[in-house]
């Protein structure tokens, strides 16, 4: 059995293996006033560098 998941970063656009040891998160991605989303992967620490400070980081968010 292959835990091997492979994802392209949303932000550098690297590709990881992301299976039981994935370093990242899946956003959901909504635009006002539209009715579609958008699910897209990245490393924990590019979200965290375009974060904007004043956006609460959470515990999933902490190392």
């Amino acid at each position: 059995m292959t835990t091997e998941e492979r994802m392209s970063c949303a932000f550098c656009m690297e590709t990881t293996d992301v299976g039981l040891s994935g370093d990242g998160v899946t956003l959901t991605i909504t635009r006002a006033g539209e009715q579609s989303t958008q699910f897209v992967w990245a490393h924990l620490s590019c979200l965290d560098e375009r974060l904007h400070r004043h956006i609460t980081r959470g515990p999933w968010l902490d190392d």
